[in-house]
């Protein structure tokens, strides 16, 4: 990782280093397209191809940056092979540069730590994918990986450095666009290197899209720009003059100053990785990140057992994660000039705790600025995947590729392995979950619906519940069901059983409950949006469901299998996980808060 920014060497005109051949740039809005050049000079930056278009810009000042062009192409509807030619009159060094093989589609920003970086070769399901991509069904997906880039405030700006030249062993790890074509690079060095869970997103809204197609019809482009650093907190990639601003920024848990580790200063990565995609148009940003700021977290469960809604933080009070994840947001969108920007949001998988199981359901909530789903008015435009029941199916730690599980579990760590044996291997345990094509379909899934095309963006979310006798029964948001409905699903974890899934509160003590299992549309006269709990107890006074690290894992064997998509209740038919919820059941035995529906701490 570089430290910091790499400063213009020559004289001439140049683009900046976020753009190059092979790019895709954002279909139907103007993009715009900017570099440095000689003070005083005028660049002309020339469009040909399927279309011509030419147009000049004095080199000035742009966002603190000196000797700066900039010019806004024009939008254009996807597809098409252009050449881009920058000239400069004016300039020292008069050569022109030229940028070939671009085209216009939708294209998508994919970042956060080390789960967003994961790269394919560690994921499951990798060899399928590669099958495909040899046959030639993604060849319109274009992979660009942003440099690790550490930059302080001081030496902040718009300009990015060029990328590494192009290395034929791993592709551009750090730099140019790769296609996802067979024929011309072979998946080792370009699919296996990129984040499963940025091309999993891709993959299922091409097939998506190829599903709908009409015969002669092409499929759009998709560029795929990945900017991750392993380890970061969320303070790093939030810009200063957002974190701190004395009105509107966030503070710690406590109350106190946002955390500062000792490593790298806060919005160091927003300076090094986003800021220089800055008046980039994108369709949608993809940001996996957290798993480094639970340790923030605050343990306020009185029994020592799961910690509550405000652990992490409480949007009302600036507080914690509540408020990075709306500032983060917010500041971004402000940077890339789109106040409506589809924002998608990982909410941290099983098994991903980093020592701190007891906060990982308050941080999921934390993750939705409060709200408990998404979109919501702290979040519009904002969609989620949820990852408490997608951790890693083998998640205990004798899990990791020892005998006598090897090589069933996962291969058996030998590094000189080839990448495409038929076991995939961890990266430093399950902390890193190999079923990142679950977080990228899910993505995929709740864009699609968030943008109109018709589905179901999320499963069941609770809207009340009430005790009547010795039954507790869940409702759960009818309008947001469509055509579906809820299923509690006969499974080893469900049924007439109590399971710790949904766990019921009588008095102070939370004890498993029983869920009835049910089929909305073949269980007779059962109303589609409602679910019942089985009660052995009088005083209920919560339910909570989902609110743990791992919710759904069957314990009783040794490997602690967590079966992908294991919960009791989710969507009949699509097959969506019911959100996490914690509710408080009132004296008269209603629910007068619920997490899924209310503020942060339900006052």
């Amino acid at each position: 990782a570089r430290e910091r920014r790499t400063p213009r060497t020559a004289p001439g005109a140049t683009f900046s280093g976020v753009f190059g051949s092979g790019m895709v740039l954002q279909q139907k809005t103007s993009a715009a397209i900017f570099g440095t050049a000689d003070a005083g000079a005028t660049v002309t930056l020339t469009l040909s191809g399927d279309a011509t278009e030419s147009k000049t810009s004095q080199v000035g000042a742009l966002g603190g940056d000196d000797n700066v062009w900039r010019v806004d192409l024009s939008p254009r509807q996807a597809g098409g092979n252009y050449t881009l030619t920058l000239s400069c009159d004016g300039c020292a060094n008069s050569t022109t540069t030229t940028l070939e093989d671009v085209t216009f589609g939708d294209v998508y920003l994919c970042a956060g730590q080390s789960n967003a970086w994961l790269v394919m070769m560690f994921a499951l399901g990798r060899n399928e994918s590669y099958a495909k991509v040899r046959n030639g069904d993604y060849a319109n997906v274009r992979m660009r990986t942003q440099a690790e880039l550490n930059i302080s405030d001081a030496d902040a700006s718009y300009i990015a450095p060029p990328p590494p030249d192009y290395n034929p062993v791993g592709g551009f790890p750090d730099g140019g666009w790769v296609t996802a074509s067979g024929d011309v690079e072979d998946v080792n060095n370009t699919v296996s290197q990129f984040s499963a869970m940025c091309w999993y997103f891709a993959e299922s809204m091409v097939d998506h899209e190829r599903s709908l197609l009409k015969s002669g019809d092409a499929l759009t482009p998709v560029g795929l720009v990945h900017a991750s650093w392993g380890g970061t907190i969320a303070e790093m990639w939030i810009p200063n003059a957002t974190l701190y601003d004395a009105d509107k920024g966030c503070k710690n848990v406590t109350g106190g100053p946002p955390f500062q580790r000792d490593d790298y200063a806060n919005g160091a990565l927003f300076n090094g990785m986003v800021r220089p995609w800055a008046n980039s148009s994108f369709a949608a940003v993809l940001w996996y990140q957290g798993e480094n700021n639970l340790n923030q977290c605050v343990d306020d469960a009185p029994d020592g057992g799961e910690n509550t809604v405000s652990a992490c933080g409480v949007f009302e009070d600036q507080t914690g994660y509540a408020c990075l994840i709306e500032r983060l947001v917010k500041s971004w969108r402000y940077y890339l000039d789109d106040d409506d920007l589809p924002f998608g949001i990982v909410q941290l998988a099983s098994g991903t705790n980093e020592g701190y199981p007891q906060s990982m359901a308050a941080f999921r909530h934390a993750q939705t600025a409060g709200c408990g789903r998404l979109p919501c008015d702290r979040l519009p435009n904002v969609f989620a995947a949820q990852g408490h029941d997608v951790g890693d199916p083998w998640s205990d730690d004798s899990a990791r590729c020892a005998e006598p599980y090897a090589p069933y579990a996962c291969q058996n760590g030998d590094d000189n392995l080839p990448n495409e044996t038929p076991y995939t291997k961890f990266f430093m345990g399950n902390i890193h979950p190999r079923t990142k094509n679950w977080v990228g379909r899910r993505l995929a899934t709740a864009y699609r619906a968030l943008t109109g095309a018709g589905e179901l963006g999320a499963g069941p979310i609770l809207t009340g519940c009430s005790v009547a006798g010795d039954a507790l029964t869940l409702r759960f948001d009818a309008d947001a069901l469509g055509d579906d409905g809820v299923r509690a699903w006969h499974s080893p974890l469900s049924g007439d059983v109590p399971t710790a899934a949904l766990e019921v509160r009588y008095g102070d003590e939370w004890r498993p409950a029983a869920i009835v299992a049910q089929d909305p549309f073949s269980s007779g006269n059962v109303d589609k949006s409602q679910a019942t709990v089985n009660l052995d107890g009088d005083n209920a006074t919560g339910a909570r469901y989902a609110w743990a690290d791992a919710p759904f894992c069957n314990t009783d064997i040794s490997l602690s299998p967590c079966m992908p998509n294991g919960g009791p209740l989710m969507l009949a038919k699509a097959r969506l996980p019911a959100l996490p919820f914690w509710a408080e059941i009132g004296t008269d035995g209603a629910c007068g808060y619920v997490s899924t529906a209310g503020s942060s701490t339900g006052e």
